[in-house]
This record gives C-alpha cells, sequence and structure tokens, in this order.
C-alpha cells in the first residue's frame, strides 16, 4: 500500500466517484511506484461495484493515462497507477519496441476510434493481427462503409469481428444513436449505410 500514491489520487479531479474509488483500490494495492496485480473480483469488492463496471472503468482510465495495463500471458494482469500532477493526466509515451503481430494504425482512421478499438480488443482477448485487419477492410468494403465505420460499428456493438451482412441485416442500435448525439451528426447513413 502506497500512502502517497493514495493521497495523489485523493486530489483527481474529472473522474466519477466510482472511478475515483476504483483508482484509490488500486492505489492501495499498489507498490511506492504504482505497480500492482490485484485480481478484478478484489478491485470490485473495493470499490463496491460490479466486475463488469470494473473492466469498463480501467479501459477509461487507462485512456485518460491514469493506469497503465500489461497484460502478461498466465499471469494476473500488472497495472501501474499514475496519478496526475498539476490536475491533468499525464502523457504516456508508447514503448518504443513494439511486441510482434502488432498493426499499426490505418490510413484515414481516426486516432481515437482507433485507441477505441484496441482497448475493446484487449478486453475480449483478440489481438489486433494483419489477418484480422484485412478481414475488416474486406467486409467494410462490401458493407460500403470507411475501414473507420467499420471499427467503430465493432466497438460500439461489442462486435470481435465485423461482417458486411451483420451491418446491412440490423438497424442502428442505441449506442449508435448515442454517438450520433455526442458527435453532433443526424444522419444514421453516416455510421452506416443501411
Amino acid at each position: 500500500m502506497s500512502i502517497k500514491l493514495m493521497s495523489e489520487v485523493f486530489n483527481v479531479q474529472g473522474i466519477s466517484h466510482a472511478q475515483k474509488l476504483l483508482l484509490l483500490a488500486l492505489a492501495d494495492a499498489a507498490n511506492d511506484e504504482g505497480v500492482c496485480w490485484p485480481s478484478i473480483h478484489r478491485l470490485a469488492s473495493k470499490a463496491m461495484v460490479e466486475e463488469r463496471s470494473v473492466t469498463r472503468m480501467l479501459a477509461e482510465l487507462e485512456l485518460r493515462g491514469f493506469v497503465v495495463r500489461e497484460l502478461r500471458s498466465g499471469r494476473s494482469t500488472m497495472y501501474t497507477v499514475i496519478p496526475p500532477t498539476g490536475g491533468s493526466p499525464r502523457i504516456i509515451k508508447e514503448p518504443q519496441e513494439k511486441p510482434k503481430g502488432t498493426v499499426k494504425r490505418p490510413d484515414g482512421v481516426d486516432e481515437q476510434i482507433w485507441q477505441d478499438f484496441l482497448v475493446h480488443r484487449n478486453r475480449i482477448k483478440a489481438p489486433v493481427t494483419y489477418t484480422a485487419m484485412q478481414g475488416f477492410i474486406r467486409e467494410a468494403a462490401k458493407a460500403g462503409v470507411t475501414l473507420e465505420d467499420a471499427l467503430r460499428i465493432s466497438v460500439e456493438r461489442g462486435w470481435r469481428g465485423f461482417r458486411a451482412d451483420w451491418a446491412h441485416e440490423s438497424k442502428v442500435d442505441a449506442k449508435t444513436e448515442h454517438y450520433l448525439r455526442l458527435t453532433g451528426r443526424t444522419n444514421k447513413n453516416e455510421v452506416i449505410d443501411v
């Protein structure tokens, strides 16, 4: 337990109460360098939320730069808590050496969509491989949508992949409606050509 880290987490602004409790639970389990490896079950218990909520909030905290997750094959996930200094999250640089099999962000795909897609694929334990991306590209072309739209739809609907026939058979759901409102888009066909 790092008292120093916990006191820094108390000063974090701009996150929900549940996210702060989760960040405190991580800090409670962390050493002075911010490193810990608690189970999702333990974090859910300490933060008083469901395990699914812990997974979602960890992804959000990771995107905002408060937490770095390192998935370790055959072992528990290692977390590093990085409280902000000066009231805003630190920018975390990508590691210089990328693991084999990683795919760079394709041209024409927004950085935020790509990061959301990577978090989603990581959460469902589906690596982003060259072959997987070729499948997305092929199916997006069949559906008549951009690769960015195919990735966005896949993330919004929690899909492991993307198939043209799935996109044409389903209607724009509540999550897509929410996305349209957030981005100011009004035309559902901007997201998916139904």
